[in-house]
């Protein structure tokens, strides 16, 4: 069933490829299937197309890792008394210690940990162990690797952490747990996002309840010019715009593009943000749009704004 599917994205993906060629060979000699995008399709023979199709077939999954993710603990135990080696690597260069984390498989990892599975071996990506627990909020797995020594603030090839992973997953306790065993909110991805401008995003307000108390700096900015507030405005999280106010940032704010939180939330109508910030924050280059939109004629209007305002640009 793999392979039939993946023939069929074949056919979709790329009208003249060998692989579709091949896969629609492989249902002529089968005979009994007809397939929609096969008709009058030049096929080679059955040898040919037999090893064309065979680069369609996802790559095989080690006897150790499928035990790890699977927590098969009798396998487990048997391959690794055999001397499997424990990190050895699977598919995407992940080790067995990466599948039992992604699956949630907490006495897999702790197996493999007692047996000194690498708790910072990075996959093909830069990714650990402990980021593929923190997105899936596998919370049982990220203890046993924090006490088993894993590195809390690694990154990845993309400069995200253990943290921005969990504050991704929208799982308040899978944050908490990396805050309260020490988890930096300096790092930065290679957009320039940190923890806060994640946190401010996240459609979660409970992350950034976590997150926002615990940084200084509250005005950071990533790549393009944005800070927390830009950013929970263009997402529409009102609570956590409220919340920002409160801790004293600056609501005055502009992007490297002039643009303020009003015309993130105008760009992306997002209503409950920008009758939020009617009142607080005026339009500076997303004022041609609000005769567009009832709701934010109502909303500025509300507020006392000139909604005929001209735009700025």
């Amino acid at each position: 069933m793999v392979l039939l599917k993946q023939g069929r994205e074949a056919l979709h993906h790329d009208a003249r490829s060998g692989a579709r060629r091949a896969f629609c060979a492989l249902i002529a000699i089968a005979g009994s299937l007809s397939i929609s995008g096969c008709e009058g399709e030049q096929v080679p023979d059955a040898g040919v197309a037999q090893e064309s199709v065979q680069g369609l077939a996802p790559p095989a999954v080690p006897p150790l890792h499928g035990a790890a993710a699977r927590g098969e603990m009798t396998a487990l135990g048997a391959l690794l008394a055999s001397g499997v080696p424990v990190d050895g690597r699977g598919v995407g260069r992940r080790t067995a210690l990466m599948f039992a984390a992604d699956g949630g498989a907490t006495a897999a990892a702790e197996a493999l940990l007692a047996a000194g599975a690498d708790p910072d071996a990075r996959d093909a990506s830069e990714v650990t162990a402990l980021m593929l627990a923190a997105r899936r909020a596998r919370l049982d797995v990220m203890e046993r690797l924090l006490d088993t020594g894993a590195s809390i603030d690694l990154a990845n090839d993309q400069g995200t952490t253990a943290l921005m992973d969990a504050i991704r997953s929208r799982d308040e306790a899978a944050v908490a747990l990396l805050l309260d065993r020490g988890a930096s909110l300096a790092p930065a991805s290679t957009l320039g996002w940190t923890a806060l401008h994640f946190a401010a995003a996240s459609r979660n307000p409970a992350i950034a309840e976590l997150v926002v108390p615990r940084v200084d700096d509250l005005e950071v900015r990533d790549a393009a010019g944005m800070t927390a507030y830009l950013h929970a405005a263009e997402e529409g999280n009102v609570r956590t715009l409220a919340l920002l106010e409160e801790r004293g940032a600056d609501v005055t704010v502009v992007d490297r593009r002039g643009m303020n939180a009003m015309d993130h939330a105008l760009q992306k109508k997002v209503w409950p943000a920008v009758r939020h910030l009617a009142g607080r924050v005026p339009p500076a280059r997303m004022a041609h749009l609000v005769p567009l939109y009832p709701e934010a004629q109502a909303a500025l209007e509300a507020a006392g704004v000139d909604a005929t305002a001209a735009d700025s640009r």
